[in-house]
């Protein structure tokens, strides 16, 4: 029976509990509830009708089971996309997201998404639950006070005029990406307006307005110069003041534009602040208002190279601040303080001058916090993070501090500058959604995520002090009969008085978990075989009494499983295996009874079954097949060869991951057969890209440790090569870092072996397990591997940069060559080709292909002169 949805239409019932109480409050609030189908483009099963404040209605979403991915910003995709996969992989159930949704008119908002994933046996996604919060105000204003921050500080530094406006324009670009920003500088003495930041204009368009005299009829820029005041143009093409200029514009694609005179503190008219849009649009209040900031701050930074009365204008800048912005010296005296800092703290200049900022505490921030802040500020790198602070009427709040170290030309750190934001009403909205995170929405009992986290706790505890630990699973007995007879909405009563009934009988330290449907799980600390069958009795002779369900009276029985800590699984996953499956013997042994775990009840589950019988079936179906992946040369981008993948395409249950059918073909024992099919099938296909003018390309093949550790491998591999007439060198053999440190002894055997038939051996997935650098050294391998996790967050990661360099140092010092798997972008791809690495492969140059695309792909580059001799 499929679960009911925790967030189901409203139906009659107790007021203030029950899922109808709960729609209205999730429709009230501004947190969308959605659910997600566990397949391709993630269909949404359903969605709270507050989705209505993006311009949706929930039942077009449901009744089109539209596809939630189609609404996901191109550039956050593949970002979103990676992460689900990795956690997946790794078993992850809850975890956060940010990244932009398309709304109904077009627009992109930014969304915090609580996801809960539900997986099956096989460890495939199922259903996904999602809470979204559009959290876009907050992040433009993080952004704004983000610039703001880093402006101020240049102003306050040596930066020139030019790279401080060109950084400015670039932080407002990144705020409005659909506008384009130009700032222009007057030249008093011939009273013409000169290009000096604007960088994502196009260059003829900045190269034709350098230069422009300013006048009544100067386009926006020129005009708002002569004029002294803000030039909104909405349509270049029709608006007289463009007459003589809109030829420039339309060439480049530009439509409006709005300008405002940069002035300095005298009313002098230092430049102008402009906002280009490539379709004819009036500005939004917003925009005005950043338009507004973006001259101000640009005269301040124009007059700061112009006058030593910088300090001043700053002064003024900061005062306007929205954000609270605090100056202490190095004994932590405060020395200055905004008029946005009085208005959140409730002090006065007085209250707050000379003081050190403790008297803002409020005992609630962890002593840690302060110990690493001033670690960072003593050591003169910035800090961020948040303080639970205490107003001047005793109020508690909290804020995020971006606290800085001043540091003058000679290198002397002399002050500190704090920039703070009031986030108390955005940590309470957290709080809610981390409410929703850790509980179940019906029945207000734990859910899985809060249940694992206790049982990690007491674990530990169990551990220490040799102390007993039982879990079980509670299953309440025909409860589809009830949900298909009396309706969802009295099965739903039905949870929630179930769960009230159990928890009246549990001690202080236990935790009972719904884990979905009419599953519950129940932790008991400190209990032992004797103990649980007592608490079991408890339980199933209290739910023998009559529920009352509005106008229906139900009596329900539980079945129950037990497992105990240690001698039926260590982790709560192994723990739960045992209690599910002693659960399942109590319903098969007559219902409203409880069974403790043995041994014997343990078998695989049905998929994997079949998954290891149909296994053996794959190659005589024809089921099993090869991709191949291009394999690149960085120096001048030749096609070296590419690496063999197998993949398992089952006539009923589609295509099978090879991280479910691998393991199956280890312990089975059919890996060694499908190992030498992969090989077989791999050199052949060589012999026909031969023929077919493809050049000498290499052919890697990735060995699993049982294939590696099988005595027979070189001779095998040998009487391949032999049959097939190819050199050993076209034949690359790739084995996991992992892998080879199983046995490292019989590594370097088996390598000498394939290394005596001249076969090349690379080591994949370098960097991600445990290599002695000394085994490393005896491997001799030609190749290292740079795994794709190193790959992925270059351009981030300066953790990831460094490994990477570590990596390509190493190979060429001992003699080996480089290959980066998973490169997707240009960006990485550069930055790999800078830093001396050899080879590479991933999607920037194609997917795996089957074999006839890979030899029309290869066919194409040689038509374009990028064959295996051309250059990229």
């Amino acid at each position: 029976m499929e679960a009911p949805h925790p967030f189901a239409p409203y139906a009659p019932g107790p007021r203030h509990s029950g899922p109808g109480f709960l729609a209205t409050a999730i429709n009230a609030s501004p947190v969308v509830a959605i659910t997600w189908e566990g397949a391709e483009g993630c269909p949404v099963a359903y969605v709270s009708e507050n989705v209505s404040q993006w311009g949706y209605r929930a039942t077009d979403w449901m009744r089109q089971h539209l596809l939630y991915l189609d609404l996901v910003h191109p550039h956050d995709l593949d970002g979103l996309n990676a992460e689900v996969e990795a956690k997946r992989l790794q078993g992850v159930e809850n975890y956060v997201q940010h990244y932009r949704l398309r709304t109904a008119d077009g627009r992109w908002v930014w969304i915090e998404d609580r996801t809960w994933i539900e997986y099956d046996a096989a460890g495939t996604i199922t259903w996904a639950h999602g809470v979204l919060l559009d959290i876009s105000a907050r992040k433009h204003h993080e952004q704004m006070a983000e610039l703001e921050r880093q402006t101020l500080e240049r102003l306050l530094g040596h930066t020139e005029l030019q790279p401080l406006l060109e950084f400015m324009v670039h932080g407002y670009q990144s705020l409005l990406p659909e506008r384009l920003f130009s700032v222009l500088l007057l030249e008093p003495k011939s009273n013409t307006l000169l290009d000096c930041a604007g960088p994502d204009l196009p260059p003829p368009y900045r190269a034709a307005i350098n230069g422009t005299p300013i006048g009544p009829a100067a386009g926006s820029c020129g005009t708002a110069a002569h004029s002294g005041q803000t030039v909104i143009v909405s349509d270049i093409a029709t608006d007289p003041l463009w007459t003589d200029y809109k030829h420039l514009a339309l060439a480049h694609g530009l439509a409006a534009c709005w300008s405002m005179p940069i002035k300095g503190a005298q009313g002098r008219v230092l430049g102008t602040f402009a906002v280009y849009a490539r379709q004819v649009t009036q500005p939004s209040p917003g925009e005005l208002a950043l338009l507004e900031r973006g001259a101000y701050l640009a005269g301040l930074a124009i007059e700061r190279h112009q006058s030593l009365d910088t300090l001043i204008k700053l002064q003024q800048a900061v005062e306007q601040s929205p954000s609270s912005i605090v100056i202490a010296n190095l004994k932590a005296e405060i020395e200055y303080a905004n008029a946005a800092f009085f208005r959140a703290t409730g002090y006065n200049p007085q209250e707050v001058l000379g003081q050190n900022p403790r008297i803002l505490q409020s005992g609630q921030t962890p002593p840690s916090v302060y110990r690493e802040m001033w670690e960072a500020l003593t050591a003169g790198r910035p800090w961020n993070g948040e303080l639970i602070n205490r107003r001047k009427d005793g109020s508690i709040y909290t804020e995020m501090a971006r606290l800085a170290p001043i540091v003058q030309p000679n290198g002397r750190i002399t002050h500190y500058v704090g920039i703070k934001e009031d986030i108390t009403q955005s940590k309470l909205a957290e709080q809610q959604i981390e409410r929703m995170a850790y509980f179940d929405a019906l029945t207000g009992l734990a859910n899985r995520l809060l249940l694992q986290d206790r049982y990690h706790q007491a674990a530990i505890v169990a551990r220490r002090q040799g102390q007993p630990l039982a879990l079980m699973y509670i299953d309440i007995d025909n409860f589809k009969h009830i949900n298909d007879i009396l309706g969802h909405h009295v099965g739903d009563q039905l949870l929630v008085q179930m769960a009230q009934r159990l928890s009246t009988l549990l001690r202080a330290g236990d935790t009972l978990s719904r884990q979905g449907g009419d599953e519950f799980v129940l932790m008991l600390p400190g209990c032992d075989a004797a103990s649980a069958r007592l608490v079991a009795e408890k339980l199933t002779e209290q739910a023998r009494h009559r529920f009352t369900l509005g106008d229906h009276e139900v009596t329900a029985t539980l079945s129950i499983g037990i497992a105990l800590f240690m001698r039926d699984g260590e982790t709560l996953d192994e723990l739960a295996r045992s209690a599910d499956l002693a659960m399942y013997q109590a319903k098969q042994e007559g219902r409203s009874t409880f069974r403790f775990y043995a041994p014997a009840l343990r078998t695989h589950s049905s998929r994997t079954l079949r998954l290891q019988t149909d296994l053996r079936l794959a190659l005589e179906r024809g089921q099993l097949s090869l991709v191949y992946q291009p394999q690149i040369r960085l120096g001048d981008g030749a096609l070296l060869g590419v690496e063999a993948l197998l993949r398992w395409q089952h006539s009923e249950l589609g295509p099978i991951s090879p991280a479910e059918f691998i393991p199956l073909a280890e312990t089975s024992g059919l890996i060694l057969s499908i190992g030498e099919w992969v090989l077989h099938q791999a050199l052949l296909q060589l012999q026909h890209w031969d023929t077919a003018g493809l050049g000498q390309l290499t052919m890697a093949v990735n060995l699993s440790a049982v294939q590696f550790r099988d005595s027979r491998l070189a001779d095998g591999i040998g009487d391949l090569l032999r049959a097939s007439g190819l050199p050993a060198h076209r034949l690359e053999i790739e084995l996991t870092e992992s892998c080879a440190m199983i046995n490292p002894l019989g590594t370097i055997a088996t390598m000498e072996s394939l290394r005596r038939l001249q076969v090349p051996i690379a080591i994949d997935d370098f960097g991600t397990g445990y290599s002695s650098l000394s085994y490393l050294k005896r491997f001799k391998v030609a190749k290292l591997k740079i795994d794709q996790s190193f790959v992925r967050d270059l351009h981030a990661d300066p953790d990831d940069r460094a490994i990477v360099r570590a990596v390509i140092g190493l190979a060429d010092h001992l003699g080996m060559r480089t290959v980066a798997e998973g490169v997707e972008t240009a960006e990485q791809l550069a930055w790999l080709r800078e830093h001396g690495c050899d080879q590479a492969q991933g999607y920037f140059f194609s997917r795996p292909l089957p074999a006839d695309a890979l030899q029309a792909w290869a066919q194409q580059r040689n038509l374009c002169g990028l064959g295996p001799a051309g250059a990229a």
